[in-house]
């Protein structure tokens, strides 16, 4: 279902700022600027249009409107329009663009002065019926729908949204001390409606939980583990029972290994841990458990829950990591001797990872461009070093201590790292990663994955240049980091040539 996207920008503020709830709506100078698309998001081949209102002007003035693309370059302009009155309002057909982000820029002026102006942005993106969806994708998404989306509309949009980028799986929240605030009573609520509208947008779910209630633990303190583990077994038993339609993964507490979210000991987080597996078992056994999110490499929490018995009550292993993008890769090194160590043969899932930027610096065009290469390079890196499967942190504007992240804008709209998701979902497909492949160059990294019959490089490097490696194609087709069709050259010795960058590149052999 489709709604109308409507965003508002008080006088003299850009839009990005007053979409994420930076500065109260006046009605002043206001200037709306809406399409019919959900997040702004536009599929190829459509024609793109927005309605721009001004309102509260002094009379008589000139509206302009313009899209600049992901290399700062106009894309489109809309017809001037005159106005008078005190009102402004435009029709603004940009018409059929190319794959990309774009921002969309409005501005009144009267006497060859700015009185108002606004920007938003939006997408044109691969639409689904070119899109090949699986459950057990690679790639994946942390969304937090129940916690951050506390009303059917919003969350229906969040959904619709990042069923768009390609996504089958997301990450969810739900709190213990919420749902069972005494023993055996049991009040599911909004998780109960969250569940499902996720679901029914063709998302499974993924839950987790990092607090205890202050009845199983004795505690004001949500961070400690229950008294008697079997509380967790028994509160998980019920609570996989209600929802085993609808989420299928389960992880037992979030970054335990760090004071943010537990004070407890190691070796009552892994009595809790194994009273509870074989419950959530019973009561659905196609069910999976994640252990524990590793916020760090391993250390002593990591080493005292093995040493307590845990290795056969997860099914799956999980890591946290933030960072340069490369450091995921030492970081799962790290948890993969763990594993060996303990003689543990099982998946990995990255289930956190993302950009981290001041808040300040957030919507930053710079920034907010830089964002999309390390979304690529963060789920190439990961998934080429043995993640199973990687969730990127996280799907809508969000705020920690000063430190701020998302792929898209509070009102949905889209960032940068948004397209960029999109374009690496459907250009790498099943995402079954090959090999690192020896490229020519200074610093050119190289990545094979497979998709279907078809191979597909992931490239780039710390300067611009161009780079030579081998692909099993007769052709290819290279595309940049949004999606948008570049240069490649095949030679006689079955290499191909791109010119690459910071950015990454995506090669694709040809059926």
């Amino acid at each position: 279902m489709r709604q109308v996207n409507v965003c508002t920008v008080v006088f003299g503020l850009g839009m990005l700022m007053a979409c994420s709830g930076a500065f109260p709506e006046t009605e002043e100078g206001k200037l709306t600027i809406s399409s019919r698309k959900t997040g702004n998001v536009f599929f190829e081949g459509e024609k793109v249009s927005f309605m721009v209102t001004a309102e509260n002007l002094p009379s008589l003035g000139e509206l302009r409107i313009e899209s600049v693309d992901f290399d700062g370059k106009v894309a489109a302009t809309a017809k001037k329009s005159r106005y008078g009155g005190g009102r402004a309002v435009a029709d603004a057909g940009f018409g059929v663009q190319p794959l990309g982000y774009y921002m969309v820029g409005a501005k009144v002026v009267k006497d060859g002065k700015t009185i108002s102006e606004g920007e938003s942005s939006y997408a044109v993106i691969v639409g689904p019926d070119k899109r090949k969806y699986r459950e057990d994708s690679p790639f994946a998404i942390d969304v937090a729908a129940s916690w951050f989306f506390r009303n059917e509309k919003d969350l229906k949009a969040a959904s619709e949204v990042v069923r768009l980028a390609g996504i089958s799986c997301v990450r969810d929240r739900f709190s213990w001390s919420g749902i069972e605030p005494e023993k055996g009573t049991y009040r599911w609520g909004w998780y109960d409606r969250s569940a499902t509208i996720q679901h029914d947008a063709g998302l499974t779910v993924y839950q987790i939980f990092h607090d205890c209630p202050r009845w199983a633990s004795g505690k004001k303190d949500h961070r400690y583990a229950p008294i008697k583990p079997s509380d967790m077994g028994d509160f998980f038993r019920n609570m996989v029972r209600h929802f085993k339609d609808r989420v299928k993964y389960w992880e037992i507490w979030n970054e335990p290994d760090i004071k943010m979210f537990y004070v407890g000991k190691p070796e009552e987080y892994a009595a809790a841990l194994k009273a509870t597996y074989p419950e959530i078992k019973k009561a659905d056994p196609e069910a999976k458990v994640l252990l524990c999110s590793f916020a760090m490499a391993p250390g002593e929490f990591a080493e005292k829950i093995f040493e307590a018995g845990i290795a056969d009550s997860f099914d799956i292993y999980n890591v946290h990591y933030y960072g340069n993008p490369k450091g995921v890769v030492y970081r799962l090194k790290f948890h993969k001797r763990l594993m060996e160590k303990y003689g543990v043969r099982k998946p990995i899932w990255v289930t956190e990872m993302g950009a981290v930027h001041p808040v300040a610096k957030k919507r930053d065009f710079e920034t907010l461009r830089g964002e999309a290469g390390y979304l690529v390079k963060a789920y190439v890196y990961g998934l080429a070093n043995g993640a199973e499967r990687f969730f990127y942190f996280i799907f809508s504007d969000f705020d920690e201590r000063g430190r701020n992240f998302g792929t898209v804008n509070r009102d949905f709209t889209p960032r940068p790292a948004y397209v960029a998701l999109c374009n690496l979902t459907y250009l790498l497909g099943e995402g079954k990663f090959v090999k690192e492949e020896e490229a020519s160059g200074e610093g050119v990294e190289c990545y094979v994955f497979q998709d279907g019959e078809r191979e597909v490089a992931v490239v780039w490097a710390k300067e611009r240049q161009d780079a030579r490696f081998k692909l099993d194609a007769a052709e290819g087709e290279a595309f940049d980091v949004m999606g948008r069709r570049i240069p490649c050259s095949r030679f006689t010795d079955g290499r191909f040539e791109v010119t690459v960058g910071p950015d990454p590149v995506f090669v694709k052999a040809k059926l």
